[in-house]
């Protein structure tokens, strides 16, 4: 489809239909995009993680500069209310900041987007724009705003926030992994299970959609968690679990202990997703605290029993596992 006399087309591609010169295209539109280096074999890697073997690519054509923008969708099975579904998660929109003009642009490619998520089966889609997509995604495309993605901390260096507190790092690395399991595993109570969650399998591939750095560590049989490690622009080492499987309080207690018993000279813990259950010795930041706001949008694409469900955070566990934001 072409649009404003031929300098612009719109394309629908799956991931094996991109050529080594979309792909070489589309990594330097991310760069251009957000200052980081992205190389096909990454992008590979990342589209053709999904139960389909392969995501939906919307392009947006230059007749003279090539591919100048995308908005893609990467299909993953979920559970919802008890029934396996497809879902998709949006990532990586993108247009060149020299062909912003035009706002339509970003809404013919989320209608060709959709429509080719539908023909696949594709119930719902959701993602966590970054401000300038936010309101673009709401008043354009007729997104909804679901809610603000939790964030959980855990100090593992207390003399990081509080000089004072130095001399008593190593005794807090000692004993908060034994408080955790020893207070949580000694709690029996009726745990409430997420209605909504993504099927999960125990392996790495499980997670190929993300960026490199991601640790699967066995908890149990049949329990593993995943974790990375990051250190931040203002220094802060953060340790950040990112999933851990099965949902329940006291493979989340196993995570953390054994995540905060790491030598991995973290300063904090970090969790940034929803949980069913209230945690013991994990702190809740508030909104105005929280380093990075995740704001979790979406949209049905199939008018199915579970929709209006889809669009309530209290039923959804979800976390970095489902997106890639770095």
């Amino acid at each position: 489809m072409s649009e404003n006399g031929s300098t612009y087309s719109y394309e629908m591609r799956t991931t094996p239909q991109l050529d080594e010169l979309d792909m070489k295209q589309i990594c330097n539109l991310f760069f251009a995009s957000f200052q980081k280096e992205f190389t096909p074999e990454q992008l590979r890697t990342k589209y053709r993680s999904s139960p389909l073997g392969h995501s939906i690519h919307a392009l947006l054509v230059h007749r003279e500069h090539g591919i100048v923008g995308t908005y893609n969708a990467i299909p993953q099975s979920f559970l919802v209310m008890g029934k396996p579904m497809l879902l998709a998660v949006s990532v990586d929109t993108m247009i060149h900041p020299a062909h912003r003009r035009d706002p339509l642009h970003f809404k013919r490619l989320a209608k060709i987007t959709e429509d080719a998520l539908r023909i696949v089966g594709v119930s719902f889609i959701y993602g966590f724009p970054n401000n300038n997509a936010l309101k673009y995604l709401l008043t354009i495309v007729d997104w909804k705003l679901i809610g603000v993605l939790p964030y959980f901390v855990v100090p593992l260096r207390p003399g990081y926030f509080l000089r004072i507190l130095k001399p008593f790092n190593g005794i807090w690395h000692w004993l908060f992994p034994r408080l955790i399991e020893t207070f949580t595993l000694s709690r029996n109570g009726f745990e409430n299970h997420p209605q909504i969650q993504r099927i999960s399998k125990p392996s790495l591939a499980n997670y190929a959609g993300m960026s490199s750095g991601r640790s699967l560590v066995p908890l149990g049989e049949n329990e593993w968690m995943v974790y990375s490690y990051h250190q931040e622009a203002n220094g802060m080492r953060i340790a950040y679990l990112v999933d851990f499987v099965p949902v329940s309080r006291k493979v989340f207690a196993l995570a953390v202990a054994k995540l905060a018993a790491a030598h991995l000279g973290a300063d904090v813990l970090a969790y940034p997703g929803t949980l069913p259950f209230r945690p013991w010795g994990v702190v809740r930041l508030p909104q105005n605290r929280i380093p990075k706001l995740l704001r979790m949008c979406g949209k049905s694409l199939l008018n199915t029993p579970e929709s209006s469900a889809l669009l309530d955070m209290r039923n959804w566990h979800v976390n970095l596992s489902c997106f890639d934001v770095r």
